[in-house]
C-alpha cells in the first residue's frame, strides 16, 4: 500500500495548477488629488520584470476596478504613472488576497 500511494501523491502534486482570479478597486490620487483618465496596471511577480495581467484608465474621480488571472506568484503590484513617474499604488502580498473567483 505504501507503494502505491507514495507515487500517487507524487504525481498529484505534479498537476499544473488554475489561475486564481482577482479583482481590485481604488482610487488613483497623484499629489493628494484624485486623477481621471491615468493608465493602471496589474503586474505579478513570477518573473523578474513582472507580468502584465491588465490595464484599465482610471475613471470619474480617480475610480478603477482591475482584474486579472495569476498563477504561482505571491506579490502582485497595482501601479501607475504619477509626474511622469511610475508609482506604485499598492504592494498585494498572496497571504491577503484571500478566495477569489
Amino acid at each position: 500500500m505504501r507503494s502505491i500511494f507514495l507515487p500517487l501523491i507524487l504525481f498529484l502534486s505534479a498537476l499544473p495548477s488554475t489561475a486564481t482570479k482577482v479583482t481590485i478597486k481604488g482610487l488613483l490620487v497623484c499629489n493628494g488629488e484624485s486623477q481621471e483618465g491615468l493608465k493602471v496596471w496589474l503586474l505579478a511577480h513570477e518573473y523578474p520584470d513582472g507580468r502584465l495581467l491588465s490595464n484599465v484608465t482610471s475613471g470619474a474621480g480617480g475610480t478603477f476596478e482591475i482584474s486579472g488571472e495569476y498563477e504561482n506568484s505571491n506579490t502582485l503590484n497595482v501601479e501607475h504613472f504619477c509626474n511622469q513617474n511610475l508609482s506604485r499604488i499598492n504592494k498585494i502580498v498572496r497571504n491577503f488576497l484571500g478566495n477569489s473567483t
